[in-house]
């Protein structure tokens, strides 16, 4: 006859209630770890992206204070050739002329955002504002990063031709402009230009053509100031929620 063997469930309940609780128990610790892990890289991620707006805003502003000179400069011009032919030109004219054909535009680079989306870490922005915000601005930075294209073409297609049958190039300031260290550098090693043996066309400022031309040039400049305007207030929006989302 075979013995059986009583078991103690009050003892079997208590152990595998003490086994199943440590596997939840293991199984909670790994995802708060995993939760805290995730957290802290979204706070980093947060920090990131609002050094990236706060550089982009930086940048926008400095290139609105551009435009608004180069307008300026586009205006004086403007009124220089709307003056009568027996009124002489200053002297200050080829500098003035040379102000207006500065080409420049803003570093609108935004690495952290770049990496989340490359990684697919942008999930862990959950605020949906934030991101909706976010890919708004990125519209806006590649539109005027299209223009900068467009500028570079007018001139090229446009201004370049008059500028070189009319005008003395190397009396726009263009070389010595020593308005940086690599400025000042580059000026060290090409040294200022001698003067040239020609003279400027003077007559070629009074006709339609360079009226025409500066006028476009103003407008090629202008078509920036809208979506640079929005971008600015939107990083500025942008920071003011990533203030409320860090820590």
């Amino acid at each position: 006859m075979i013995a059986t063997q009583k078991i103690n469930w009050p003892r079997t309940l208590t152990e595998g209630v003490a086994i199943l609780a440590s596997i939840l128990l293991a199984f909670w610790i790994d995802a708060w770890w995993d939760g805290r892990e995730e957290d802290e890289l979204s706070q980093s991620y947060l920090l990131g992206l609002r050094e990236d707006f706060t550089q982009v805003e930086s940048e926008l502003s400095k290139h609105l204070n551009f435009i608004a000179g180069v307008m300026g400069n586009a205006r004086k011009v403007l009124t220089i050739a709307s003056g009568p032919d027996s009124e002489p030109f200053s002297d200050s004219f080829s500098e003035v002329m040379g102000s207006t054909y500065l080409i420049s535009w803003p570093n609108t680079a935004t690495p952290t955002y770049q990496d989340m989306i490359n990684s697919g870490n942008l999930r862990l922005v959950r605020n949906p504002t934030l991101r909706m915000k976010m890919a708004e601005l990125t519209s806006l930075l590649r539109e005027i990063d299209k223009q900068k294209d467009v500028i570079n073409e007018t001139y090229w297609l446009h201004h370049a031709p008059f500028i070189d049958k009319h005008f003395v190039v190397s009396e726009f300031g263009w070389w010595y402009s020593q308005k940086s260290e690599v400025s000042n550098e580059r000026f060290q090693i090409m040294g200022e230009p001698p003067k040239a043996p020609f003279e400027t066309d003077f007559t070629a400022v009074r006709t339609r053509q360079f009226w025409n031309l500066i006028s476009d040039w103003a407008t090629v400049y202008g078509d920036q100031l809208g979506p640079s305007i929005q971008a600015k207030s939107l990083c500025r929006e942008l920071l003011v929620i990533l203030d409320e989302e860090i820590g």
